[in-house]
């Protein structure tokens, strides 16, 4: 976060600071041996849960690359490689199990999230558009596939969160995401820009669009003055906006 607004707001020298500082930080104490990266630590540095959160090694990735754009860093930017590298491995394994940190829920082994591949793509556009990584390219055009080709059920005009092993629907889990579901269209849109693939982006501006028609209703009868606990979640609107942005 604070990487970014260096490189795109001012470069003011304290963001930068506190973008080293958290570098310095998860380097010292929340790295593992084998690329990936502790959830979470005390303000001192004692681990508290070793590795769980995969969206949490897709966002180590981003920032480190983003870091890398304000300081030329180098080993920031193969350390966000080889975070990659091991995030697909862990997410394409038959023995992958969870979300992560934020959802201890556990599901059948080699379960296939829409949420997993959505992350990953965010973090796999900007690091290809950067490195020109044949592999990270890669990467991210499976996780559009996976979205597009298995995902998305044309016959209910939606994305469906989780699938088994092969891609096939898991019972009464089997259900629609709008939040994801947009997510995934505006993301699956940002790769086709990205990439120069005109009929990615006309066909996941479709989705999107048949998705938000689903997704809406939850937000289209707002009361403002409602307690803030029987408010509809706020989050999913920024990503509304960015998809009809995009469009």
């Amino acid at each position: 976060t604070f990487s970014y607004l260096y490189n795109h707001f001012g470069q003011n020298p304290k963001h930068l600071a506190i973008a080293q500082h958290t570098k310095d930080f998860i380097y010292k104490y929340a790295r593992n041996d084998d690329h990936t990266w502790a959830s979470e630590l005390t303000p001192e540095g004692r681990v508290i849960q070793g590795y769980s959160d995969i969206d949490g090694d897709f966002y180590v990735a981003m920032g480190l690359a983003e870091y890398h754009k304000a300081t030329g860093d180098k080993e920031a930017l193969e350390t966000a490689l080889q975070t990659v590298y091991a995030a697909n491995s862990r997410v394409v394994a038959p023995d992958f199990m969870f979300y992560g940190a934020w959802d201890s829920r556990v599901f059948e082994p080699g379960t296939r999230f829409l949420g997993i591949w959505l992350h990953f793509l965010n973090t796999l556009i900007p690091l290809a558009e950067l490195t020109g990584d044949e592999r990270v390219e890669k990467i991210a055009s499976m996780c559009v596939r996976n979205i597009m080709e298995h995902h998305w059920r044309p016959e209910q005009g939606a994305f469906v969160e989780l699938l088994d092993y092969n891609f096939k629907p898991r019972g009464s889990t089997h259900h629609d995401s709008n939040w994801h579901g947009v997510q995934s269209a505006w993301m699956c849109m940002r790769h086709g820009l990205s990439t120069g693939r005109r009929n990615q982006v006309i066909d996941a501006m479709g989705m999107g669009y048949k998705q938000l028609k689903r997704a809406w209703g939850e937000f289209e009868n707002i009361d403002i003055n409602a307690p803030l606990e029987k408010l509809p979640r706020w989050g999913p609107l920024e990503d509304y906006m960015l998809f009809t942005l995009s469009v």
